[in-house]
């Protein structure tokens, strides 16, 4: 009884709790046995657990993956890399195999980051396949040179040609892609249709001298009395599978057989930047380790890119199940509805529990004591008591660093956290150190094109702003503004949020005419989309202050031969990283700018407060 009335009385205080609690989803079971080559007794259950199963397929294809690319395109979800995008679709429930789906949503909602970045993660899978199983065939063979005894010299050679100048297909013509295709159904038939790279025969292409170290004769290939395969110009197609067509060929057949994708020819010869992104992906997929020097991508067999005293190590990349705390998960989830409705004493004593349990269990260092500790740095952030929020903060930073490593999602927007925070704090040369590393972290993991990529630079003009240095600031307002027109379009939302913090930075300049100019072209993105009715307005507002401010200097030069300082208002921008700590349906932009200007006035009155005590001094 005693445990009723304290279920009620807590159900009471806390209604949405107990809504969420009366929430029961459907016992709903799939046979995992159906489309198999297996025989069942009962057919007509098999055909009823078939079609249970097309039913919850369709599903997902109609509903889930469409809403997870929605949100995407809302900025809702904003995947980094192939790891992060992968996370975010198991959490929606989505498989990998959906990614051609998504990339073709991607196409279709005009996000040219996640068509890319879901088109590379197909490439990328598809290439691991492949390398794993030529891995798997390299031993030392008496009649064989000892460099194919090695797994070194393997894997340098294939990144050479997965990676070399004829990186997705370029500069293949259609007449060396389809006698690659020939090359590569004669291979498979010679071996009963078994995976080319997994078996012996790439060991015997090898380049090397007619005998080995060993004296053991070069074994000839026997086309079964087929003619070779000829190119155009009369010579003899390669049958290396390691050749760049055959490689290819090869890894665009499998992404169309693994996620139904058939992609289209690359128009465009892939930048650096992104052969670094798939290149960081397949190293953390295969577990190689790389040394550490810069690399120029435009490989030939006079200068390959990648030499075998570049590949250091192998480590293995095993499949766990990662285990939880189901109370140490229960107290998070609370402390984020508790965070989500401002009730930050209940949030606070939730996320302590939490902690306590999370270090019974894993210890310090584990990946979810760091989200307890970024919570907790959060919940006193809103408190107000920002140097404990900057150790909490510290502390998630050094947890991520340790256990999901350096150039982590994660890591990338705790550093971003970490600034905001030191800016809140009075201390901007230790928030850019962070910021400016949080971007780089970002450029290293998804290039120099993505929305994040975009919010760190608005971070860092904000801090420069802060600074007084308004012209440093203004370099990074133009290059987000660069990056969103490449990843949106010019008539975005983000474009004309852009524009205006532009026209601030101008104001703060002194440049009114420059400032009317950008605030003219936010208002007219505003106007053009009925949505933004409430920031129209605010458009109006700003501009009307710039003229007027804009007569009065001019006033200002006629009568004492200089500019009027002015110092409005900041822009309002959004640190990703706290949407990142809380989902974006909890921390809306609004509540974060009016945390960002809260903190600006309490630092302004501490400096105040020090000039008042100076002066008393004095």
């Amino acid at each position: 009884s005693s445990s009723s009335k304290s279920s009620s009385s807590s159900s009471s205080s806390n209604p949405l709790e107990a809504q969420l609690n009366n929430i029961k989803l459907a016992n709903i079971r799939l046979n995992t046995d159906v489309f198999c080559d297996l025989k069942f007794a009962d057919e007509k259950q098999m055909r009823k657990d078939e079609d249970d199963v097309v039913e919850a397929a369709g599903f997902l294809l109609r509903r889930v993956v469409p809403h997870f690319a929605a949100q995407c395109n809302k900025l809702q979800q904003s995947p980094l890399d192939g790891a992060h995008l992968v996370r975010l679709m198991h959490k929606s429930g989505i498989n990998v195999r959906y990614l051609g789906q998504m990339a073709a949503l991607a196409v279709k909602l005009n996000m040219p980051h996640i068509a890319q970045l879901c088109t590379s993660e197909m490439i990328v899978r598809a290439a691991k396949h492949l390398l794993n199983g030529m891995l798997r065939g390299v031993k030392p063979e008496l009649g064989e040179k000892q460099e194919s005894w090695f797994l070194g010299p393997c894997i340098a050679r294939f990144l050479n040609s997965f990676l070399g100048a004829h990186c997705c297909g370029i500069g293949l013509s259609e007449d060396q892609l389809a006698s690659a295709g020939k090359v590569l159904d004669r291979l498979e038939k010679e071996h009963g249709g078994k995976d080319i790279m997994a078996s012996r025969y790439f060991k015997k292409t090898l380049p090397r001298g007619r005998k080995g170290k060993h004296g053991g004769s070069r074994k000839k290939n026997s086309n079964n009395g087929e003619a070779p395969i000829k190119l155009a110009n009369g010579k003899r197609a390669p049958t290396d599978p390691l050749s760049p067509a055959n490689l290819w060929v090869s890894i665009l057949r499998l992404v169309q057989k693994k996620y139904n994708c058939k992609l289209p020819p690359f128009q465009k010869a892939v930048s650096s930047r992104r052969k670094l992104c798939m290149l960081r992906g397949l190293c953390k997929k295969v577990g190689i380790q790389l040394a550490c020097r810069n690399y120029r991508f435009s490989s030939s067999a006079a200068a390959p890119s990648f030499k075998v005293e570049d590949v250091l190590d192998l480590v293995p990349v095993v499949k766990t199940i990662e285990l939880e705390s189901k109370d140490a998960a229960e107290c998070l989830k609370q402390a984020k509805m508790f965070l989500s409705i401002n009730h930050l004493h209940h949030a606070y004593a939730k996320l302590s529990d939490a902690q306590n349990i999370l270090h019974q269990t894993y210890g310090p260092m584990h990946s979810q004591t760091g989200h307890c500790y970024a919570l907790l740095a959060l919940v006193c952030y809103r408190a107000q008591d920002i140097p404990q929020a900057v150790e909490m903060q510290q502390k998630a930073l050094l947890v991520f660093e340790r256990t999901l490593g350096l150039d982590h999602s994660e890591t990338a927007y705790a550093h971003s956290t970490m600034a905001l925070f030191l800016h809140s704090m009075g201390q901007p040369q230790v928030a850019l150190r962070h910021i400016k590393r949080s971007l780089f972290l970002l450029e290293l993991i998804c290039g120099p094109y993505h929305p994040d990529v975009a919010a760190a630079h608005i971070n860092i003009a904000m801090i420069y702003q802060d600074s007084k240095q308004v012209g440093r600031g203004l370099k990074h307002l133009r290059r987000a503004k660069e990056v969103f027109t490449t990843v949106f379009g010019d008539k975005h939302f983000q474009i004309g949020l852009c524009d205006h913090t532009i026209a601030v930075a101008h104001s703060l300049m002194g440049n009114f005419r420059e400032a009317i100019k950008f605030e003219k072209s936010a208002k007219s993105i505003y106007s053009d989309n009925g949505r933004y009715e409430k920031q129209a307005q605010e458009s109006k507002l700003w501009l009307s202050w710039f003229t007027k401010q804009a007569v009065e200097v001019e006033k200002g030069l006629s009568k004492k031969g200089g500019l009027i300082p002015v110092h409005p208002n900041l822009s309002p921008f959004v640190w990703v990283s706290l949407q990142k700590i809380v989902p974006s349906r909890i921390v809306s932009p609004a509540e974060t700018i009016q945390l960002y200007r809260r903190s600006v006035a309490m630092r302004q009155q501490q400096q105040q407060q020090q000039q008042n005590a100076a002066a008393a001094a004095a």
